[in-house]
């Protein structure tokens, strides 16, 4: 496997062919510290009843795409650990935690809310790419821990792969897999319990769904 220097190179990644291996990106359900608009990173709230309603449709919808062999990971949090074992559930496979995959440390604004933080947010509208939260991380900290984790995943396992994770971990693997800027990537919004279905292709990947979640 070649050194990876400034972006995933998938094409170290030899079992990940054309045709096979379909990667699933699923946000957790809703949780209580997804209320109000809060900050949320590493806070471990529970799913709400809505948000276990989110992970069983997602889990119904992937049990009609997926194909045998397939591979759950999910970030040890506990709203999206507890998606993963609904998912899991509904396909029959069990869940592998991954540190890896955890939500973008927020540091001491964890919790508060944009509103809250004129200065902060001015901050990170002029560059979220730039911008570490105080205390925290950036989302290239996030891109870098999570590309690393889906090289060394991806090498293992020719087939289809699901990860139950957080909103800016999607992002992150997204702009790297799509080869698009962090800042772009930004326009996306998955909603609770909403899916991205990534295919390899020759210059990356190709997007080929895109399941909004609330409203499966």
């Amino acid at each position: 496997m070649s050194t990876r220097t400034g972006g995933l190179n998938l094409h170290d990644v030899r079992t990940w062919e054309p045709e096979r291996a379909r990667l699933f990106l699923v946000r957790h359900g809703s949780s209580e510290g997804n209320r109000g608009g809060v900050l949320l990173g590493r806070g471990d709230p529970p799913l709400t009843h809505a948000g276990e309603a989110e992970a069983d449709a997602a889990g119904a919808l992937l049990a009609r795409r997926i194909r045998p062999g397939v591979r759950l990971f999910s970030s040890p949090l506990s709203r999206a650990r507890d998606s993963a074992r609904r998912v899991g559930s509904h396909i029959g496979v069990p869940v592998r935690l991954a540190q890896a995959l955890v939500e973008l440390d927020m540091g001491r604004i964890e919790g508060r809310r944009w509103d809250e933080l004129p200065e902060e947010r001015a901050r990170w509208d002029a560059g979220p790419e730039r911008y570490r939260f105080p205390g925290g991380e950036s989302l290239g900290d996030v891109v870098r821990r999570v590309e690393a984790w889906f090289v060394d995943a991806a090498a293992e396992h020719p087939g289809d792969t699901i990860v139950v994770a957080h909103l800016f971990v999607i992002l992150a693997l997204s702009a790297r897999l799509l080869r698009l800027p962090l800042d772009e990537i930004l326009r996306f919004y998955i909603e609770p319990g909403g899916i991205i279905e990534l295919h390899r292709a020759e210059d990356g990947a190709r997007l080929h769904g895109l399941y909004p979640g609330k409203l499966i």
